[in-house]
């Protein structure tokens, strides 16, 4: 029963270590891109709302889908590297 509950603890504690790294993530990447990201989301959701998506419009959608598909296996490789050194300090 204590070994299923360690369990527990530790997913929750992981999960609780990923969504604050995920928040942590967000906050730099608005302050970073600032006004930059607004225009770029504006000049982008108008397009889809009349109906027309350009070649470098849909281009910049993909490259944005694959730079959060390496970012998402860098966190859950962290997340992993994590779990595996929390595991081998054996607390």
């Amino acid at each position: 029963m204590t070994g299923n509950l360690f369990i527990a603890v530790q997913a929750l504690g992981g999960l609780g270590l990923f969504l604050l790294g995920m928040i942590i993530m967000t906050d730099g990447l608005r302050e970073m891109a600032g006004d930059a990201i607004r225009s770029v989301l504006i000049r982008f959701t108008s397009s889809i709302t009349n109906g027309r998506l350009d070649i470098p419009d849909a281009t910049d959608c993909l490259e944005a889908i694959r730079w959060l598909d390496r970012v998402s296996h860098h966190v859950n490789r962290i997340a992993l590297h994590i779990q595996q050194a929390v595991l081998a300090s054996g607390k």
